[in-house]
Parts: C-alpha cells; sequence; structure tokens
C-alpha cells in the first residue's frame, strides 16, 4: 500500500474553470443528493442573513441558479471571495462522498491549503453513511458561507479600491519582506502582516486594500531590487489577518445557527495544521480551528507539508484541487529534501486505486 495524503486547494488558484467542473458534477445523477443538500444549506444561510441590518449579498449564493440556468451567471461571479470559497469547497467536498471512497484505502492523512482546511477536516472524519455525510456538508457549508460573509462585511468598505487585500510576492526572502511590514506597520500600526509564507521565496501580505496599495508605492521599489515580483491576488477578503478578529467573533455568536462542531478526537486519520506542525487529532473544536487558521492565523508551508510527510510517513501527495497552488507550493517546499514523493491528480488517483 502506497501511503497517501490527500491535499486541498485553496482560493489563490485560477477559477476559471471551476463553475464549469462544478456542472459537470452537478450533471451527474449519483450526486443528486449532494447537491440537494448544498443549495438547501444555501438557502438557510441566506434566510439567516436576511433579518439583518446588512445582509448577505444574496446573488453570490445563488449556485444552483448558476448551475441549472448558466445563461444567468453574471460577469466574473468568482472574482468576490464568498462565491469563490463556497464554489471551491462545493467542489472538494463532493469528491469525499461516501460512494467515492477517497478518504479510504491507502489515504492515511489530510492537509488543507487555507480555505481548504474545511474538506481536509472532512475527510478525516472518514464518513461512510451518506446520512452522516450529508449532515457534515451541512454543517460545513453553513459554517464555511457565514464566516466569508461576516469577513466581507468587515472590510467591504474598501470594495472600491483598484486594488485587493491580498498581494504575493515571489523571488525575495521572508525576511526582506517581515522588515518592509514592520516598517510599514510602525506608521500605520498592525495594518498590514505576512499572512502566508508558502516557500523560502514566496510570501503573500494581507490587509486593508487601500494599506497594500501605499505599502507597494512605498516598498515596492525596495522589494523589487531585491528580486521580488509583486501581483495583488483575486481575493475580496484579507485571508490570514488578525484584522478580522471581529469577523471571528461574530461566527462563534452564530454557532447556534451554524450547528454543532466535531472536535479532534472525531477525525479518523490524522488531519495537520497549516499554521504549525501539528495534528488536529490533538485539537479541540474543529470550528474554531478552521476559523483561527483560515482567517486569523499565518499559512507556514513548508512547516506543515514537512511534517505531515515526515509524520505520517507519506509516499504519495494527491491533489484534490481544484487550483494548483498547494501542489506547486508543497513541491518547492520538498525540493531540499531528499526524500522521493509521487504527486498525482484526484482523477489519476480514482483510476489506479482499485489496484491497491
Amino acid at each position: 500500500m502506497t501511503r497517501t495524503l490527500v491535499l486541498f486547494d485553496g482560493l489563490g488558484g485560477n477559477n476559471d474553470k471551476l463553475l464549469s467542473a462544478l456542472a459537470a458534477l452537478y450533471a451527474e445523477p449519483a450526486n443528486a443528493a449532494y447537491f440537494h443538500c448544498v443549495f438547501a444549506a444555501l438557502d438557510q444561510v441566506r434566510e439567516r442573513f436576511a433579518a439583518e441590518a446588512t445582509p448577505a449579498p444574496v446573488h453570490l449564493l445563488n449556485l444552483r441558479q448558476w448551475l441549472e440556468k448558466p445563461g444567468t451567471v453574471p460577469a466574473d461571479p468568482l472574482c468576490n471571495s464568498i462565491a469563490a470559497g463556497i464554489c471551491v469547497v462545493v467542489h472538494q467536498l463532493c469528491r469525499l462522498q461516501p460512494a467515492r471512497r477517497l478518504g479510504a484505502g491507502p489515504v492515511v492523512a489530510a492537509l488543507g491549503y487555507s480555505i481548504g482546511l474545511q474538506a481536509a477536516l472532512v475527510c478525516g472524519l472518514r464518513l461512510r453513511r451518506l446520512d452522516a455525510f450529508l449532515d457534515a456538508v451541512t454543517w460545513s457549508i453553513r459554517l464555511v458561507a457565514s464566516s466569508l460573509i461576516r469577513a466581507h462585511h468587515l472590510t467591504a468598505e474598501h470594495s472600491a479600491s483598484p486594488a485587493s487585500p491580498m498581494a504575493l510576492l515571489s523571488g525575495t526572502s521572508r525576511q526582506d519582506v517581515q522588515e518592509a511590514v514592520e516598517a510599514y506597520n510602525k506608521v500605520r500600526p498592525q495594518a498590514l502582516t505576512v499572512g502566508l509564507v508558502n516557500s523560502r521565496s514566496v510570501q503573500v501580505v494581507s490587509g486593508p486594500a487601500p494599506d497594500l496599495l501605499d505599502f507597494h508605492r512605498v516598498h515596492g521599489p525596495e522589494l523589487i531590487r531585491t528580486g521580488a515580483t509583486w501581483s495583488f491576488l483575486a481575493n475580496t477578503i484579507p485571508f490570514h489577518s488578525p484584522a478580522l478578529a471581529e469577523a471571528v467573533r461574530q461566527v462563534h455568536a452564530d454557532r447556534a445557527f451554524i450547528g454543532g462542531s466535531p472536535t479532534g478526537p472525531d477525525l479518523q486519520l490524522p488531519v495537520y495544521a497549516m499554521d504549525r506542525a501539528g495534528n488536529l487529532q490533538d485539537a479541540g473544536d474543529l470550528m474554531t480551528e478552521f476559523l483561527d487558521q483560515v482567517f486569523l492565523r499565518r499559512v507556514e508551508w513548508e512547516t506543515a507539508i514537512s511534517h505531515a510527510i515526515s509524520d505520517a510517513d507519506i509516499e504519495r501527495i494527491v491533489d484534490c484541487g481544484p487550483g494548483v497552488s498547494a501542489r506547486r507550493f508543497s513541491r518547492e517546499c520538498m525540493q531540499p529534501l531528499s526524500r522521493r514523493l509521487r504527486f498525482e491528480s484526484v482523477q489519476q488517483f480514482a483510476h489506479h486505486a482499485h489496484e491497491e
């Protein structure tokens, strides 16, 4: 048996084909119960927020309509992190249905990159009954959608900015980026943070879009001289930033609506943290872990992937997508090591899993 880790990507990739991929899954009769559950949970989220003074942007929850009537899809619907995040998680959870057996056989561990953590947690539960799995889907969609909406509300005042609240800096060291952020924060305290350390030469800075634009103006030329390239990510929420603490508090207040959260001991296989070297089987409330790791804490990807591979004695990584960022950064982090690893797509894995 080839010891296998399943890897779930976040929002950093290109989402151009995500809706068409979801439409293909939706067209499969075997997925009917799954999508009925997803749509029902999204309707519940819509109703929950409709009563608030600042209601949810309803058009970003119209997944059923987009899949059933492609002609109604607005231009660039996934340029908003609410819609993109929901679609990423729906795509990933569909692969985890008990009949597909993705978490069975040689799979011994799971790891999620950013919002991909939620699918990794569900994978780790190893649910074999359809009703139990659909309960986990309902809880997951309520949690993911509610947290994205809360974070969106907290940062919506900057939506008109020409920049986004996350910027990727590639080709320079963590120390150089950290020093530049600290220098900027002396003028604008706690405005920005290094939210993701993807590899030794790729970091993401998170914070309010106007501050990131100003940071680029002030420190961009200096970082470019060190070899950095700069690009604003297609995000509307500054993930992995303490600036979202109030949104996380609000989501915790929604716990009665979201539903009961599993705990670390409920995980039947190791699910690894992305902010540290840790197995979440040793954690407490997994809703808290999701909120803290996705919205507040820094991603330490080299630490996370290295620990997962060594702790679970991994020989193969199965990339569950839908983007390629997690696979790319995992490969970069593994290059200095002598350990040989095989990377496969989830489609390749499904094709020959029955042989093992």
